[in-house]
């Protein structure tokens, strides 16, 4: 049985979330300018086929049975990914608040651009943009954000692989070292971690690999608190 404080808690949340949705939609009717528009784009997150417009203060997707508007305030970060097993790229928009998709919510835009998929072309503000989907949206949120595009740190696997394979307690995952924190793909959830909050080990790896990530992630924290990384490693 809820007390009353719990229920208090709840509710406070509840408006807070509502609050936040009636200023999405504020914003979204304010947009009344279209920069651009792509047709046909396959997002991994939200999940499905969307059409694109890109307009004066926010993003939106036109889906089959929603729209999801995107302020482009709300965008923190634009990343361009190698796909881990070498298919085509991610385009990864990470946002400062989740916005809403229907009665659910969506706290960050995954798209996968294929080596065979055609290409896309529009013009943003005079500016023609041509290439694979991935790359083609990055550069429009980027410009519309005021943000820089990033990738993959200097750190690469062995193998001419673009990430490291992990887990995520049973699942199977994706785990790129960016310049200043992990990312980790798992199917389509993103999950970002900066290097100054991490402790990690690492074990049940090659030595000279282990030794790699090891030193790469000393030099990462070397701003931060020191904190022990112990690692473990196997002769390769």
């Amino acid at each position: 049985m809820a007390t009353c404080g719990s229920q208090s808690g709840l509710e406070a949340e509840l408006l807070s979330t509502k609050a936040r949705l009636a200023a999405v939609e504020a914003e979204l009717a304010d947009t009344k300018q279209q920069l651009a528009l792509a047709s046909d784009l396959s997002f991994l997150s939200p999940r499905g086929k969307f059409r694109l417009s890109l307009n004066e203060g926010a993003a939106v997707l036109h889906g089959k049975s929603a729209e999801i508007a995107v302020p482009y305030r709300l965008v923190s970060r634009v990343l361009v990914l190698p796909e881990a097993s070498g298919q085509g790229s991610l385009c990864v928009v990470t946002l400062a608040a989740p916005v809403a998709n229907g009665k659910s919510q969506v706290g960050h835009l995954l798209l996968h651009s294929k080596p065979a998929e055609p290409k896309v072309e529009c013009s943003l503000s005079g500016k023609p943009l041509c290439g694979q989907p991935a790359s083609v949206v990055s550069q429009a949120f980027a410009s519309l954000a005021a943000v820089e595009v990033g990738g993959i740190g200097s750190f690469k696997p062995f193998g001419g692989r673009a990430a490291l394979q992990c887990y995520v307690k049973a699942t199977e995952a994706a785990l790129y070292l960016l310049e200043k924190e992990l990312l980790v793909k798992e199917a389509s959830k993103v999950h970002v971690m900066p290097y100054s909050r991490l402790r990690v080990e690492l074990s049940m790896l090659p030595a000279n690999e282990c030794d790699r990530v090891s030193e790469l992630l000393q030099r990462k924290r070397a701003n931060a608190p020191a904190k022990r990384i112990k690692t473990e490693a196997v002769d390769a």
